[in-house]
């Protein structure tokens, strides 16, 4: 059962970055395009544009980073402990699935850590964004 929430959860995470990508990517083209349709751009227009590049690494690199392989196939497994013992087999499937909930742990961890670092990006992205609006029009 923990293996599935943990799988569910990672997979919710590379939801959330495929979410922010596109928000990153949608905004990034509003300004590129509202500037070079402007006679005169706002100075540092293109200052929100590296909060917004720097969101679009961490998603990407979130998305296709290569997962890792959790666990080994079920019939290896099954080689491995054929004609053995039921206890031995039983042994070798809970290591099988202590190691895999081990390593989706540690994917876990990084995955919430890039996805935080990208909303830390775009917040920085609307900050600059917001003080270049402003002093353009003030």
């Amino acid at each position: 059962m923990q293996l599935q929430i943990k799988a569910a959860t990672a997979n919710n995470y590379d939801t959330q970055a495929l979410g922010l990508l596109a928000f990153a990517a949608a905004a990034g083209a509003a300004i590129a395009g509202s500037a070079s349709a402007a006679h005169h751009p706002a100075r540092g227009w293109w200052i929100p544009l590296i909060g917004l590049a720097g969101a679009i690494v961490l998603c990407l690199r979130e998305l296709l980073v290569g997962r890792p392989v959790v666990g080994r196939k079920l019939e290896l497994i099954v080689k491995e402990v054929s004609g053995k013992t039921e206890e031995s087999i039983n042994e070798a499937l809970l290591d099988h699935l202590l190691g895999a909930l081990a390593q989706l742990d540690g994917l876990l961890e990084r995955k919430t850590e890039r996805v935080t670092a990208s909303v830390v990006w775009l917040g920085i992205a609307a900050i600059s964004g917001t003080v270049v609006l402003m002093a353009a029009s003030g």
